[in-house]
């Protein structure tokens, strides 16, 4: 069995943890700025207690950091005065939060 010189060099850069891709939390820390400023600014309504549904992106765009939620993507939405809303998951917990510290001031 013959095994691709180039299999065997992103194996061996897989186990060192080594990845094409930049680290998840990197997107994440942008997302979270991004949707927090939204918030700030007012262009995202205010937080409800409506419970949010969970769902696979389609290809969507965020309403928090307006980047596409892909369908590998988790993302919440819900319906605030007729209008439904789509979060990444980290941007729905940065939405609620920017909500929680405007109201306490």
């Amino acid at each position: 069995m013959l095994i691709d010189p180039r299999e065997q060099r992103l194996s061996a850069a897989a186990a060192r943890g080594w990845s094409c891709y930049p680290p998840r939390a990197m997107f994440d820390q942008r997302r979270i700025a991004a949707t927090g400023q939204k918030a700030r600014r007012g262009d995202l309504p205010a937080a409800s207690g409506e419970m949010p549904r969970q769902s696979i992106g389609g290809g969507q765009p965020c309403d928090g950091c307006g980047e596409t939620i892909h369908p590998v993507e988790r993302f919440f939405y819900v319906s605030i005065r007729g209008r439904e809303l789509r979060f990444h998951d980290v941007c729905y917990g940065a939405w609620k939060g920017a909500w929680r510290a405007f109201q306490r001031g």
